[in-house]
């Protein structure tokens, strides 16, 4: 049980989590894992973003698994429209949010949370009020702010996570095998 509580410690000291955490009214509401999983503060930020997301059914409840698969899902589906409709790309690797809901300490549901904010951040950092979300990563300690350009060109320079539909025909033949597998 160490073990665990040491991965969920480690990981709200990811770049990522530091990032949302600044970005939230009430950082301090962001203190555990378990404040993460139930996908209402991501949701906070999601409405930063996109103050008019088509998709609202957000309850809180991080002890329920059906809840947290259904916030989850619900945070999916209005990142996946952005990504889509406002920024033009598609997302290739997309989170599992049936993981996340019933085994959301796995070290699987661990690396589908990264993902989960990595995607959230290439919507920060390229939607209409990009500007406040680069201001903020600007205040974050200098480590922090290299990591999250690192990040940052994984989704807007990698075809590995999301694509630019200028970009499509570019994708090697291997690498669109990869996504299909």
């Amino acid at each position: 049980m160490d073990l665990m509580l040491s991965e969920k410690e480690e990981f709200m000291q990811e770049h990522l989590v530091v990032w949302l955490q600044s970005c939230l009214n009430q950082p301090n509401r962001l203190n555990v894992y378990e404040d993460l999983i139930d996908g209402t503060l991501l949701y906070e930020v999601l409405l930063l973003i996109d103050p008019e997301p088509l998709y609202h059914a957000i309850v809180p409840g991080q002890n329920d698994p059906l809840i947290r698969i259904q916030n989850i899902n619900c945070i999916l589906k209005n990142i996946k429209m952005l990504y889509e409709e406002e920024l033009g790309q598609v997302i290739l690797t997309m989170p599992d949010c049936l993981r996340l809901g019933r085994e959301p300490c796995s070290k699987s549901s661990f690396e589908d949370m990264k993902l989960l904010l990595l995607l959230l951040l290439g919507c920060a950092v390229q939607c209409p009020n990009k500007e406040s979300f680069i201001e903020r990563i600007k205040t974050l300690p200098i480590e922090s702010q290299h990591a999250l350009v690192h990040y940052i060109k994984q989704i807007t320079e990698s075809q590995q996570i999301v694509i630019m539909q200028e970009n499509a025909e570019q994708l090697t033949t291997d690498l669109m095998i990869s996504h299909i597998r």
